[in-house]
């Protein structure tokens, strides 16, 4: 019967993070519709939903990261756990929805993804060159990204008094995130490589850099956020 429970908790969390995942997903397919059909950019419909969706796989990941961290809260007292467990469910929906991209040829010219705009095209942009990558590369440099987002768990325990204050945190640290990918990628992050004599391309120094912050903000967990309460206050 404990299994059981135990097992129960898992597939909830599991289903909140592809649910949203793939509903954020259906969102941007008919946002990528409704674009190609006002603007008649000559592209069928069908298929320019398709592309932006793809586009979108890396923000739609975090989005379903993020939605997690209220029934982590809920089922978890360990915070070993609940980044072990969402660890392997995010990796494995961005790994996964990534090479099926690539594999299908769904994420579009190089150029065009490098013209979108903030974290969004960043995200698009980075996601797309390293699922070109053979395989177990690109599931190692998607891993970091995976903890990245995952490591962002702690802001919504940043109060034991004031649970709210994490709740009301939470959707602005998702954004948050996929803003700092962008200067991760974009910005001047990247000169913090080079001061410190690492000579990495983009993906891989984008890869490293979210690793680094993602050990950050597990630390910043460790010692400042509450820890996590199952069926209590951060529920």
């Amino acid at each position: 019967m404990l299994e059981l429970f135990y097992m129960r908790k898992i597939a909830f969390v599991a289903l909140r993070v592809i649910i949203v995942f793939l509903a954020a997903e259906a969102v941007s397919f008919v946002y990528g519709v409704a674009t190609a059909y006002v603007t008649g950019q000559g592209t069928p419909v069908a298929a320019a939903g398709v592309s932006f969706a793809a586009m979108a796989i890396g923000v739609c990941a975090m989005i379903g990261v993020f939605s997690a961290f209220p029934p982590l809260n809920r089922f978890y007292k360990s915070r070993f756990a609940g980044y072990a467990i969402l660890g392997v469910l995010a990796s494995t929906v961005l790994i996964g929805s990534s090479l099926f991209g690539n594999a299908l040829s769904l994420f579009g010219e190089r150029s065009a993804l490098a013209a979108l705009p903030g974290g969004f095209g960043a995200l698009a942009e980075w996601v797309a060159a390293a699922s070109a990558l053979p395989p177990m590369q690109a599931a190692v440099r998607l891993v970091a990204v995976s903890a990245y987002a995952v490591s962002f768990w702690g802001i919504s325990r940043i109060s034991d008094k004031r649970p709210l204050v994490g709740a009301l945190l939470t959707p602005s640290a998702c954004l948050a995130a996929i803003e700092l990918f962008g200067l991760y990628l974009r910005g001047p992050a990247r000169d913090v490589l080079g001061f410190l004599g690492l000579k990495l391309n983009p993906t891989d120094g984008t890869a490293a850099l979210c690793a680094a912050t993602a050990l950050l903000l597990v630390m910043f967990d460790i010692l400042i956020s509450a820890r996590p309460k199952a069926g209590g206050r951060h529920a």
